[in-house]
This record gives structure tokens, C-alpha cells and sequence, in this order.
């Protein structure tokens, strides 16, 4: 927020994760998905059906990210 990036946080419910992913993008137009790759299959489904391109990170990176600041 304090470098004037808007994001919103979602919850959904759905069967299929891919497609609760995919229906929050459209509903609210966004134009990037970010998302933990711990999930290489859903990624991966999220990334063959999205219009919008997809930001994958790896499990760790916020401890990595952490460190690296300090």
C-alpha cells in the first residue's frame, strides 16, 4: 500500500480451487495473481486458464526475504 499497489485478499469456496481462482479474477478484474507454488498442480492449472499473467513463489520466500532485509 505505502508504494500505491492496490491488492484485495479473497476467500472462495469451490470444489475446484482453480476455477474459485480464476472466477475471482474475472469478478474483479485484476490484472495479477499471485500465489504459492507449494501446489505445482494448481499453479499450473491457474496458468494454462488465466488471462492474466501469474506470479508464482516459492515455499520459503518470505524467510528468505526476511533474512536478506536484515
Amino acid at each position: 500500500m505505502n508504494a500505491g499497489v492496490r491488492f484485495e485478499t479473497r476467500l472462495a469456496y469451490e470444489p475446484h480451487p482453480d476455477r474459485a481462482i480464476l472466477q475471482c479474477v474475472a469478478d474483479t478484474g485484476c490484472d495479477l495473481i499471485v500465489m504459492g507454488s507449494r501446489s505445482g498442480y494448481l499453479s499450473r492449472r491457474v496458468s494454462a486458464r488465466a488471462t492474466v499473467p501469474l506470479l508464482t513463489c516459492r515455499n520459503g520466500w518470505g524467510r528468505e526475504a526476511a533474512h536478506a532485509a536484515a
